[in-house]
């Protein structure tokens, strides 16, 4: 397959920078349905991947594709450049080949990449002051205005259509006083403001050369990312442990909670997440603390942080989330250039070093005990053929999460699969309601929605079934044969997006028509599915550092990292 662009770039006012990219591929393109186009900025020293919108045309023996973006050069990378020049190279990605346009790189004056340094004392204290007294005043014609775009005389603000009733109209308000002041109501931004200020404060005293915070506002599972870590890193008997894990968000924080946290943030070496903080990246990390982020997922699959620029829901070119990682681990190598462009990070902070929960797949004891113990407590299992149903959400979010229950009916599919065949429900955790099964099939159904990790019960399946879900890559460690029941794919696609070439890079037969999915999960299961070859080059693709030992391999170099 032969490709061919052209790439048009002009610096606008305010540095700006319009990129515009037309290109074509020619050969077989048959089973082409996805073209990635990124920018690539590198400074010599920092290397930053922006994400660039593409569209595709399909022919019968050529694609046509183009990209069309806006960049803000002063938000490009998180403290600026110090260097005099930087390059900027277009990469495009298809069907798991990676081809850079370097014939076609150009180079940018360093200065178009500065930033403006914060403001800080009195003064600037007193303006702010003035325009939170101003916005006060301002607000109650700001609130009649959001009720008039409610009742549909005005466009409603992004946050208020979202939202419904009085929040939406309170959202709108805000929006529009924040817009012309730069002052919101939110609670929090107000706690987010007050962590920063207290982070300020305790930065002052020195680093403690020894102290590792964990830091977290979710649960922390048991074999998890974080437990593992932070198990091996006591067991050194090196460092002071301190965690601050309390499963609330900033705006359900006390003062006291705040400062608390800050407090340890500030005066730490090594601050470890597993998952998005929020109010961490409002604050100008001090040069002697490092950041690690362990993330919670495995391989890359929907798209996610800054790889959703311009998208719905997706982060602002000058949004600071995830930029203070210093560290991020990731299961494959393959992986670096993703989650380097999602984390709006320098590809040298990611480490293919794995994922320590992944561990336990490659735990023949652990795994016979967990197998034992689902027996036992669910003895219906036993020397059946375990299909487990295990869909991803449909929604924005944990508020209107679902999943269509009008696309499977559990008493079809089970009337179709032979007797010996049980089924394991297990809905995504935002998703609150079930299927209707009727009594007959009670013996040979389970909803454990709300009960057993789905690591566990992959270690009893004999058939996955699922769509967009991020389980496919634990299944894969297993060699879990896998059907992909998919009947929404060109919409999710649109609205939602993903990494690959999903028709591509799938370990399993795709089905669109739910009468379709009884006999394919019969074919996965006899063997007469995806052959074995797809699903190796999945796993090379997607998990080639997961060997049984990630937490080793990260717990030994976060302890060289503290000794630094």
């Amino acid at each position: 397959m032969e490709i061919s662009v052209q790439i048009k770039k002009e610096i606008r006012s305010e540095k700006m920078l319009a990129v515009l990219i037309q290109g074509k591929l020619s050969g077989e393109v048959e089973m082409l349905t996805k073209v990635r186009l990124t920018a690539i900025f590198s400074d010599g020293e920092i290397i930053r991947r922006m994400p660039i919108p593409t569209a595709l045309l399909k022919e019968e023996k050529e694609c046509y594709f183009s990209g069309n973006s806006e960049i803000s050069l002063k938000d490009v990378f998180l403290y600026g450049t110090k260097s005099e020049k930087v390059t900027v190279t277009i990469e495009a990605e298809y069907l798991g080949q990676r081809v850079s346009f370097e014939e076609n790189a150009f180079v940018l004056d360093g200065s178009l990449f500065h930033k403006k340094p914060k403001k800080y004392g009195f003064g600037y204290s007193f303006y702010k002051g003035v325009l939170a007294f101003g916005s006060i005043l301002w607000l109650p014609v700001m609130l009649i205005d959001g009720y008039m775009a409610r009742k549909g005389y005005k466009e409603l603000e992004l946050n208020g259509k979202r939202a419904g009733g009085k929040k939406a109209i309170i959202f709108h308000a805000n929006n529009k006083i924040k817009a012309f002041t730069g002052f919101s109501f939110s609670v929090r931004e107000h706690k987010t403001n007050y962590f920063e200020k207290c982070y300020r404060k305790y930065a002052k005293k020195p680093c403690k050369k020894n102290q590792i915070l964990f830091l977290s506002e979710r649960r922390v599972e048991p074999n998890g990312n974080l437990d593992l870590i932070r198990t091996d890193l006591k067991s050194r008997g090196k460092f002071e442990i301190v965690e601050c894990l309390i499963e609330k968000t900033v705006d359900k924080l006390s003062r006291k909670e705040i400062r608390q946290i800050a407090r340890q943030a500030a005066v730490s070496k090594l601050i470890i997440l597993e998952d998005f903080y929020p109010q961490l990246h409002a604050l100008d990390i001090r040069k002697e603390t490092k950041v690690v982020q362990l993330w919670h997922a495995c391989g890359a699959f929907k798209t996610f942080g800054f790889s959703r620029l311009g998208k719905p829901g997706g982060p602002t070119q000058d949004s600071k989330n995830h930029r203070s990682y210093d560290y991020s681990f990731v299961s494959g190598t393959a992986m670096e250039e993703i989650y380097s462009e999602a984390f709006a990070i320098p590809t040298k902070n990611v480490k293919a070093l794995g994922v320590p929960r992944t561990d336990i797949f490659f735990d023949k004891e652990y795994q016979a005990n967990v197998k034992q113990k689902l027996y036992e407590t669910y003895p219906k299992l036993k020397d059946k053929k375990v299909v487990l149903f295990a869909p991803t959400f449909r929604g924005d979010g944990n508020k209107d999460a679902h999943y269509p229950a009008e696309r499977f009916s559990v008493d079809s599919f089970m009337e179709k699969v032979p007797e010996d065949y049980v089924l394991i429900v297990k809905h995504h955790p935002f998703v609150k309601q079930g299927f209707s099964v009727s009594e007959k099939y009670n013996d040979r159904v389970l909803d454990l929605s709300k009960g057993e990790q789905i690591n566990d019960l992959l270690f009893l399946t004999d058939v996955l079934v699922t769509d967009y879900s991020s389980s496919i890559f634990e299944a894969a460690l297993l060699n879990i044969p896998m059907v992909f029941y998919v009947f929404d794919k060109e919409i999710y696609m649109q609205e939602r997006d993903i990494y690959s070439d999903f028709d591509s890079f799938v370990p399993g037969e795709m089905v669109m028509e739910e009468p379709e999915l009884s006999d394919a999960v019969v074919r996965a299961i006899n063997g007469n599915g995806e052959s074995p070859e797809r699903m190796e080059q999945f796993k090379s693709y997607f998990l080639d550092a997961l060997d049984g030992n990630s937490t080793k391999r990260i717990g030994e170099f976060l302890a060289e990292v503290m000794e630094k």
